[in-house]
């Protein structure tokens, strides 16, 4: 994951970084924030269904 690298270098120069990803359920979702959470980046979780960005990501999949 090279990418990893440069978002945590962003991190720790203090910016702001939000990260979203397509997952396929709950489980994925929740696997996916505590990893944001981890590293200290926003978690934007989307459900593939909803793919097309016109709502949200429910509430219940971005709770720490």
């Amino acid at each position: 994951m090279s990418f990893l690298k440069y978002l945590r270098e962003a991190r720790l120069r203090g910016k702001t970084v939000i990260v979203a990803d397509f997952l396929e359920n709950k489980e994925m979702a929740e696997d996916f924030c505590r990893l944001c959470w981890y590293y200290g980046f926003i978690p934007v979780p989307q459900l593939v269904w909803a793919s097309d960005y016109s709502e949200p990501p429910p509430l219940e999949l971005c709770d720490p």
